[in-house]
C-alpha cells in the first residue's frame, strides 16, 4: 500500500527507504511481488508501464525488465535459469484464455499456457463474484512450469513452451468449490461468499516437495484463517504435513518453513517462522 522499497540489514535493522509512488522510471504504482535474482532485486508492478523494475541490494533503481507486459496485468512471477514466467490477472481478452506468459531472460515471448479454469469461464465476464478471485500463481522447478488458479484444486504442469504435460490435484479435504456465482461488488457479500469455500493464496515447488497455502474467511471472528499443506512430491503429492498459519503468510521459504506477519493488539507487527513437522 505504501508503494516503497524498504532496505534492512541481515539483523533486521532498517537502513533506508527507496522509490516513491508514480509512473516514472524507478517509481512504483501497484507492487505485487518481490524476487531476489543474485545481487538484483526485482519488483513486479501490476499497473506500471515498467512491469518489472530492477534494483541493486541498496535499493537503487538500475533498469526496467519486461516493460511490455503492462497490458497483461501480471500478478505474480517466477524465474528459472533461462525463462521468466508470469501469472496473469486480466484473463478476459487473452487468446485461448490462458493465464501464464513465458518469456526468455531477454524478455522475448516464447510461449503461453495454463487454460483458465471452467469456473471462471462460467462466470459472467469480468462482472461475476469470481472475477474478484482470478489470481494465478506460477513456479518453476527444473524444466517444468507449475500453474495454479485461485479457486481450483488442480495444478497444471507445463513444459517450458507452455504445453500441458500433467495435472496434479493438491486440494485439502476442506476445499469446497463455489456453486453460487452471482454478480456483486458489495464487499460484505463477497466476504460472505468467500466464507463458504476455500481460496488458494499461494504455492511453491521445492526440490523436495510441494507447498500450498489456503485461506477461508471466518465470519465469526471477521478475519481470514490460513492453512498450509506441505507434501513430498514425486508424481503425486504424498506424506503431507498440515499446519495452521498464525497471521498472514508472506513467504514460503522451503518445504518445511513459512514466514507470516502477525499483528498485535498494541499495533506492533512481528514476523514469525512456522516450521512444519513431518508427522
Amino acid at each position: 500500500m505504501r508503494r516503497v522499497l524498504l532496505v534492512y540489514d541481515q539483523d533486521g535493522k532498517f537502513l533506508r527507504q527507496s522509490t516513491q509512488w508514480g509512473d516514472s522510471d524507478g517509481a512504483l504504482m501497484s507492487p505485487m511481488k518481490l524476487l531476489a535474482d543474485h545481487d538484483t532485486v526485482l519488483v513486479l508492478d501490476l499497473t506500471h508501464r515498467n512491469t518489472v523494475s530492477a534494483f541493486d541490494v541498496d535499493g537503487r533503481f538500475i533498469g526496467a525488465r519486461y516493460p511490455d507486459l503492462h497490458s497483461a496485468s501480471a500478478y505474480t512471477m517466477a524465474q528459472g535459469r533461462v525463462t521468466a514466467v508470469f501469472g496473469q490477472l486480466d484473463i478476459g481478452n487473452r487468446p485461448g484464455r490462458t493465464v501464464v506468459a513465458i518469456r526468455d531472460r531477454k524478455g522475448r515471448e516464447i510461449g503461453a499456457g495454463c487454460i483458465v479454469a471452467d469456473s471462471y469461464v462460467r462466470s459472467v465476464a469480468s462482472h461475476g463474484a469470481l472475477a474478484t478471485f482470478n489470481a494465478s500463481f506460477v513456479a518453476i522447478q527444473g524444466n517444468r512450469i507449475y500453474c495454479a488458479q485461485a479457486i481450483t484444486p488442480v495444478v497444471s504442469v507445463l513444459d517450458l513452451t507452455g504445453t500441458t504435460v500433467d495435472y496434479i490435484t493438491v486440494a485439502p479435504p476442506f476445499y469446497v468449490p463455489p456453486s453460487d456465482i452471482g454478480e456483486t461488488h458489495n464487499q460484505k457479500a463477497l466476504l460472505n461468499f468467500q466464507s463458504k469455500w476455500t481460496l488458494l493464496q499461494n504455492f511453491a515447488v521445492t526440490p523436495t516437495g510441494f507447498v500450498s497455502i489456503y485461506s477461508r474467511y471466518d465470519l465469526a471472528v471477521a478475519q481470514f484463517t490460513y492453512r498450509v499443506f506441505a507434501c513430498d512430491l514425486d508424481v503425486r503429492p504424498k506424506n503431507c504435513r498440515i499446519g495452521t498459519v498464525p497471521g498472514r503468510p508472506v513467504r514460503i521459504v522451503s518445504s518445511d518453513t513459512v514466514l507470516s506477519v502477525v499483528s498485535a493488539r498494541d499495533g506492533n507487527v512481528s514476523l514469525q517462522v512456522l516450521s512444519l513437522s513431518r508427522r
